[in-house]
């Protein structure tokens, strides 16, 4: 491996190579082996870029201490986070300050008092004890609790903030500017490309690219160029407006100053408003299904073609929310010159407590635009997308989302990249790369190559399939059997991984577990990531019984060599949910080209997830265990038995029922 990314980045064009790297491989240490040394010699920075904060701590803080240390190379390295992952230490203070007088926050949404939280929050920052990165904190933290206290771009005062020198963020972008190899995550390199490159990271065009676990890349390039919103909830801060702005200038005195400005938006919000009770109107029209196990209805646009009256709506509004946004910037930009002391106005203290909800209304209406845009024009789109609607009895949501993630990828990422390694222990499929090249846009025949683990699998692990009488159709008659047949297979080891697919069928299994199992058991979401791992292997190195439960995204970016995992168990075959409107449009687009969307999209993607899972059994050459796996379609379906020669050669058990 170590060659094949040396051979990549040197060549004369073309520098970008697909390695599907098994377990074991030791891919981290040979694209960094390879890489770094290329990197200094040439005078470019090495971005490492992985799928979640978790990976990108463990290359942080095990796996380039290690190289540094034994390779004789000398590099120095940092961590690269999103703002929206750092504690803002002054909103941490206003938020403890000025509770019962709070400015207005479109950000979220919520009545819940978090007082007691960030009193503990602010004592452990004071102490040294806790850093400010949501990451570190032990408790799971949720977006109504943490966003109040983070910040975006456009509410930060910068150096201006009297908080600059203790605030986390800065702290961590000031060393990054000489640092030579940094560790991003997939959402940072997208956000970085949406903005057009450069604006967080160093230039692409001047850095040699890595994108560990590359096999998250489409999902993560879809999730970030999504858009949504909510109708009623959007007419209702749409009225706000004015509200707030009059509080705002009024305050600031400037009033006066910016009434045009505000008279502006107040129009715009007076065409808008109308159009939005229009369409909701027309909504009430369309045919919604009940959507999973909760209280929504789902509308899914065929083939993501909005109807023509509602398309026209959306278009026309268009003009509206130009109107407002662009008298909303010269308000916020006035805002920004009163707290930079700027502009006549002794107000400066005032003016910075407005910059965030005013920037927050700005980001706001700048997404449901975004939306807008894409609903009005779908059938002039160049790039198909999946589009559908969302309601309850309080509101309806559009969503779009788009489906060709590679065309996206081949026009911000590749073409401006000066070399790329995409690596994972899973990229193909039947022995191919050419679903995931499509997937990424790299439909190119130059460097890929896969390299086999060199764990013994047959001998160290088996693979069980249970002798089982319903099927996961049946999804009460599958969960009785889960819970008749897990008290069993966990208290054969000391150790285990549990997955669901869904949260439903997992609180159901927990809410029917024997009551001896409930001091064993660590569920996903009690605790952050981390404070459950550690306090798993802490429980197995003093001797006792440790069970660890989650859905399939818990498994991602844990590593549990040895005594800390004996036992895997599977649920369920981990295909798309059937009402999952993205995974119908993709498969209704394939059908429109000729394509069989079974076969060549949920299998591969349902395969690929399953050997992520397995693949948290064996960590080492001497690790041994089990596999579980409580679903009999792999044994019974031909595509099951198609799926178990994609995985590693563990040696296979599959119970039956005698005659």
């Amino acid at each position: 491996m170590i060659a094949c990314v040396a051979k990549t980045v040197f060549q004369s064009e073309s520098r970008i190579a697909i390695i599907e790297a098994g377990t074991g491989t030791g891919k981290t240490a040979s694209y960094c082996l390879a890489s770094i040394p290329i990197a200094l010699s040439q005078g470019k920075r090495l971005i490492i870029s992985t799928a979640t904060v978790a990976l990108q701590e463990q290359i942080l803080f095990q796996d380039l201490p290690d190289i540094k240390e034994n390779a004789g190379l000398n590099f120095s390295f940092s961590i690269v986070k999103g703002r929206a992952r750092y504690l803002c230490p002054k909103r941490l203070d206003d938020q403890l300050k000025y509770r019962s007088a709070e400015l207005p926050s479109f950000e979220i949404e919520s009545d819940q008092n978090n007082s007691a939280l960030y009193q503990s929050m602010l004592d452990s920052f004071a102490r040294g004890e806790w850093s400010g990165e949501l990451d570190d904190w032990d408790d799971d933290l949720d977006a109504e609790a943490w966003t109040p206290v983070t910040m975006d771009h456009r509410g930060c005062l910068n150096k201006r903030c009297s908080f600059i020198s203790q605030c986390p963020f800065f702290i961590s972008r000031a060393r990054l500017d000489t640092v030579e190899v940094l560790v991003i995550n997939h959402d940072l390199l997208l956000a970085d490309l949406a903005l057009g490159g450069g604006a967080v990271l160093p230039n692409l065009s001047e850095s040699i690219l890595i994108v560990d676990e590359a096999h998250h890349l489409p999902a993560k390039t879809r999730n970030h160029f999504s858009a949504g919103c909510r109708l009623r909830s959007t007419s209702v801060w749409l009225q706000e407006i004015n509200q707030l702005l009059s509080n705002c200038l009024t305050q600031l005195d400037q009033s006066k100053d910016l009434f045009n400005e505000q008279l502006g938006i107040d129009s715009g919000v007076k065409s808008l408003v109308p159009k939005l009770e229009k369409i909701s109107a027309l909504v009430g029209d369309l045919e919604f299904k009940p959507q999973g196990d909760g209280d929504s209805q789902l509308h899914r646009f065929v083939e993501g073609l909005v109807p023509t009256d509602i398309g026209s709506l959306m278009h026309s509004a268009l003009a509206d929310f130009a109107l407002i946004k662009s008298n909303l910037g010269l308000i916020y930009e006035r805002i920004d010159e009163i707290a930079q002391g700027k502009a006549s106005c002794p107000k400066r203290f005032e003016a910075e407590d407005w910059l965030l909800p005013v920037g927050q209304l700005e980001r706001r209406l700048q997404v449901t635009e975004q939306l807008f845009q894409d609903f009005a024009t779908a059938e002039t789109a160049e790039l198909k997308s999946a589009r559908w609607l969302k309601k309850n009895d309080f509101d309806v949501e559009f969503s779009t989302a788009p489906l060709q993630t590679g065309v996206i990828l081949e026009k911000l990422l590749w073409d401006k990249t000066f070399s790329a390694i995409c690596t994972s222990a899973t990229l193909t499929f039947n022995k191919e790369f050419k679903r995931f090249q499509e997937s990424v846009g790299l439909p190119f025949s130059g460097f890929a190559q896969s390299i086999p683990s060199p764990f013994d699998y047959f001998n160290n692990a088996v693979l069980n399939i249970p002798a089982m009488k319903s099927e996961p159709s049946d999804i009460d008659a599958h969960t009785e059997e889960i819970i008749r047949l897990l008290p069993k297979i966990l208290k054969a080891e000391r150790s285990a991984l549990v997955l669901f697919t869904s949260w439903k069928q997992l609180n159901s299994v927990l809410k029917n577990l024997p009551v001896d199992l409930e001091e064993t058991l660590l569920v996903q979401g009690k605790r952050s990531k981390r404070a459950i791992m550690e306090q798993h292997k802490k429980k197995i190195d003093r001797g006792e019984a440790s069970y660890l439960i989650g859905v399939a995204s818990f498994s991602e970016g844990i590593d549990l060599p040895g005594a800390y995992c004996d036992h895997v168990v599977i649920a369920k075959l981990p295909f798309s949910v059937p009402d999952d409107p993205v995974a119908q449009s993709e498969a209704e687009w394939f059908q429109s080209t000729g394509r069989n969307p079974f076969s060549e999209l949920s299998v591969p993607e349902a395969t690929q997830g399953l050997l992520q899972a397995c693949g948290r059994l064996l960590r080492n050459e001497s690790d041994t265990g089990q596999i579980t796996i409580l679903d009999r379609r792999l044994a019974s379906r031909s595509y099951g038995r198609y799926m178990l020669a994609s995985l590693p050669p563990f040696k296979i058990s599959v119970e039956t029922y005698p005659d």
